[in-house]
């Protein structure tokens, strides 16, 4: 990387300039607007990095002979988010409150795994309130 090299009459001009902009911006920003701005980037940086991108596969664990449709409640604050157990009506629960709209459910049933779409159900502001997807034993052997 090259060094700028600057002679001592280019630095005090570079300096008195740089004094002016900043009393400048400092006669123009007092310090309740400065917090003001800080806080604001503070927060949009710190919501974007705790929004967590929608899962896109979830595991769902059934019995060995089920067959059917599973439906699956979400946004239970009790459950777990990434392993999904269904009885043997086919119904589970999990904490995701989103998810992608090409969400894929991954069914594992006596040692295999099968995947399926999913239809997902929300509410007016796009939190996801069911989960569903049909599991037919004949579709999952030809896999």
């Amino acid at each position: 990387m090259p060094s700028i090299r600057l002679r001592a009459s280019q630095k005090s001009q570079l300096t008195s300039r740089m004094v002016y902009i900043l009393g400048a911006f400092g006669r123009i920003m007092r310090p309740s607007h400065l917090r003001n701005t800080f806080l604001a980037l503070l927060s949009i940086f710190l919501f974007s990095c705790a929004a967590k991108k929608a899962p896109e596969r979830l595991t769902v664990i059934a019995p060995a002979n089920f067959s059917g449709t599973i439906a699956i409640t979400a946004c239970d604050a009790k459950a777990l988010p990434d392993r999904i157990t269904i009885d043997g009506g086919g119904h589970g629960t999990t904490s995701i409150c989103s998810a992608s709209p090409d969400l894929k459910i991954v069914v594992i049933r006596g040692g295999q795994s099968v995947e399926l779409p999913a239809t997902i159900g929300k509410t007016g502001d796009n939190y996801v309130v069911s989960i569903r997807a049909e599991f037919k034993p004949s579709a999952a052997a030809q896999q």
